[in-house]
């Protein structure tokens, strides 16, 4: 059976398996600082596609892969990020699962860095394991955050990992502004029963009208989303310059 093989370039991997191979571009989107107009973070996402040029559905290329892609995607993350010099804390996507493994673990806190976020976007194994708590802790403890993504009120994992994993923030499903985008009660009534389970606070993700903006300012939280920037390729300072100003000229319109 072929494994993967990684090569990382500036802006992503190469990942071949036998004869197969595809690129996996890295895209960035901000995650905002709604009450300086600020971006806070910034979100790595992937685009992927064959050799022959043609896009993949990201999201069904992932659902077909294991924990050891992820792992190894991850590492190729924060080494570009690296090699990018994204200063801001950069946010990376695994599963629950990965932080099970302690050499993972001990590669990540072999950079150094303490501008790392990892998104648990799939609790797929109980979130009480002593060795799962016990990497996230050492992970914490050396500056790395750990964030809930996705959060639905209807995922049974997700609620019950609230109290048992020290979240440092948790990311709101875009499903929850879709349905309740101009219900200010519902915003802030989520906001009001989440926030005592992190440490640093909520993001809304899918916020893409100054409605939107406006109530999840109104609430404390972060924002991230299409009204904002839509996730792009880095381009140093021009691109995060152009984020400034697009975050900046939409949160002023939405006031």
């Amino acid at each position: 059976m072929y494994k993967y093989n990684f090569v990382n370039r500036r802006d992503g991997v190469i990942v071949t398996k036998g004869q197969q191979s595809a690129v996996i571009e890295f895209l960035f989107q901000p995650i905002c600082n709604l009450s300086d107009n600020s971006t806070k973070f910034y979100e790595i996402l992937s685009r992927v596609t064959s050799q022959t040029g043609e896009t993949y559905n990201s999201q069904d290329f992932f659902e077909n892969i294991g924990d050891d892609f992820i792992k190894e995607l991850c590492l190729n993350q924060i080494i570009s990020s690296k090699i990018l010099k994204i200063k801001k804390t950069v946010s990376i996507n695994i599963t629950l699962s990965c932080l099970s493994d302690r050499s993972f673990v001990e590669e990540i806190l072999s950079f150094n860095s303490r501008n790392i976020a990892l998104e648990i976007n799939e609790l797929n194994c109980y979130s009480s394991s002593e060795d799962i708590n016990s990497n996230i802790s050492l992970l914490q403890e050396n500056g790395i955050m750990i964030w809930l993504d996705d959060y639905h009120e209807n995922n049974e994992c997700a609620n019950l990992s609230l109290g048992k994993i020290q979240w440092d923030m948790i990311k709101i499903d875009k499903r929850f502004l879709h349905y309740n985008g101009d219900d200010l009660m519902a915003i802030k009534a989520l906001s009001y029963v989440l926030r005592p389970f992190t440490k640093q606070g909520l993001i809304f993700e899918g916020v893409e009208t100054a409605t939107h903006s406006s109530l999840v300012k109104s609430t404390g939280a972060f924002g991230q989303g299409f009204f904002y920037s839509i996730p792009q390729k880095w381009q140093g300072d021009i691109l995060r310059e152009k984020y400034e100003h697009n975050i900046k000229k939409n949160i002023i319109n939405s006031i």
